[in-house]
């Protein structure tokens, strides 16, 4: 029996149930054995029913399964789904759960950015903007959606059109931004756009501010080293570098940027030491 239809056909058990207490009540002893055997009864259903429901609560792909078994359209649920089989890298599967969401609830934000993320992942780039655009027709404040229609944008500046494209992943980014300032992504991301536009400056701005809101983000400190030579200032582009190497001792790229700089300096000694150090 569904969890929903459980009370209603029992109302008529607990009626006979209080006829039968009230009887009992009336002699002290009777009562004492019905607060017993009620308790051991009591104990013993909460016992079976938290054995049941202990395999449903296990994990979250159980749990909101079991959910759209004992609710109809729960489009939340299929939402979860899709995202608990994305998390054990079961890309299809999640897929269908997201589509079963939106088809559920055609207006359901979560369920397009979700899918849009699917498609984007897949390079079918086209769709995932359609699909954002949607979610964000659905809501307009849905700051995750809005910072994920830039990124899709700067996937196809790498395909065509690189400048009408861009502008509009630093419009969305931007609008991100303003719907929750201290959003580390969409600064981080912004920063890439302005780098690949060549605005150093702003650039440097973007991914200085990235470092702000998570300073153990090694990229952010690569970045901005990388912003500070283009800047000509060698001596704080190094600084980052150093700073990204402190938290990410394995990015390559990193020591071969400190070596090239060190190089450029005619610093043999050093850039022999980075570009070994890699």
């Amino acid at each position: 029996m569904a969890d929903r239809y459980t009370y209603l056909p029992s109302v008529g058990l607990f009626i006979v149930a209080a006829w039968f207490a009230g009887d009992l009540l009336q002699d002290s002893r009777r009562r004492k054995l019905l607060f017993a055997v009620v308790s051991a009864v009591i104990v013993a259903v909460f016992a079976a029913m938290s054995w049941h429901y202990a395999g449903c609560w296990q994990d979250s792909l159980k749990l909101f399964k079991h959910a759209t078994s004992v609710t109809e359209r729960n489009y939340f649920a299929y939402n979860h789904i899709g995202l608990a089989y994305d998390a054990e890298n079961d890309p299809e599967q999640a897929r269908q759960a997201f589509e079963r969401a939106i088809e559920l609830n055609p207006g359901y934000d979560f369920g397009h950015n979700n899918l849009a993320i699917y498609y984007a992942r897949n390079d079918q780039l086209a769709e995932a903007v359609h699909r954002l655009n949607i979610a964000l027709q659905a809501n307009p404040q849905y700051v995750d959606a809005t910072s994920n229609l830039g990124v899709a944008y700067e996937m196809l500046s790498q395909l065509e059109q690189p400048e009408r494209y861009l502008e509009e992943d630093e419009r969305y980014q931007r609008r991100a931004i303003e719907l929750q300032e201290d959003r580390l992504n969409s600064h981080y991301h912004l920063g890439i756009v302005c780098q690949r536009m060549k605005r150093w400056r702003d650039a440097a701005d973007c991914f200085q501010r990235a470092t702000q809101l998570n300073p153990g983000h090694a990229k952010a400190y690569h970045s901005l080293g990388l912003m500070h030579y283009e800047l000509g200032n060698a001596e704080q582009a190094a600084a980052k570098f150093r700073q990204s190497i402190q938290l990410d001792p394995h990015n390559t790229a990193t020591y071969n940027a400190l070596g090239l700089l060190f190089q450029q300096q005619n610093d043999w000694a050093n850039a022999a030491r980075y570009f070994t150090n890699r």
